[in-house]
């Protein structure tokens, strides 16, 4: 026997290993899945963003209700008035801006009110708001302006 019979392996050839699998491009499952965490990162910044913007509303909300609260335990009509004149003021120029709502005063502030609530109701009702804090007795009744109050905080967005 001859050495090259005696080692039967010796004639085959070494193992070539096929390449290494590629990171890139990933499979259409990471593609689908990155899609959707872009997604949801964009809708969570929009919420936030929407959550941060919309402050002012909460903040008036609860001073709307402690005005509320107010006048249940019998505060002067008056005086309610004209703390919610202040807050309809500070929710418009929070929502509006410095230079569209500051200079507004008597009857173009109530025509202000009214087109930004979509209503007539300031204009008709609204005066006691003009009047109340320079007022010491208001004729005028505070919860029907408190009501009105509300559905133009709600249009507010």
């Amino acid at each position: 026997m001859t050495a090259s019979h005696s080692n039967p392996l010796q004639g085959l050839r070494d193992l070539h290993l096929p390449p290494p699998v590629s990171a890139w491009p990933p499979a259409p499952g990471w593609w689908l899945l990155g899609l959707l965490v872009l997604v949801l990162l964009l809708g969570a910044f929009w919420l936030w963003r929407r959550h941060r913007r919309q402050a002012y509303r909460r903040v008036a909300s609860k001073q709307l209700a402690q005005l509320r609260t107010a006048m249940q335990q019998g505060q002067a009509d008056t005086a309610i008035i004209a703390e919610l004149s202040i807050l309809l003021r500070r929710v418009a120029i929070s929502r509006y801006g410095r230079d569209q709502v500051a200079a507004l005063h008597g009857p173009d502030w109530l025509a202000f009110l009214d087109r930004t609530g979509r209503t007539d109701a300031f204009t008709r009702q609204g005066r006691a708001l003009l009047d109340a804090p320079y007022q010491r007795h208001s004729g005028q009744a505070a919860a029907p302006l408190l009501d009105l109050a509300q559905r133009w905080l709600r249009l507010q967005s």
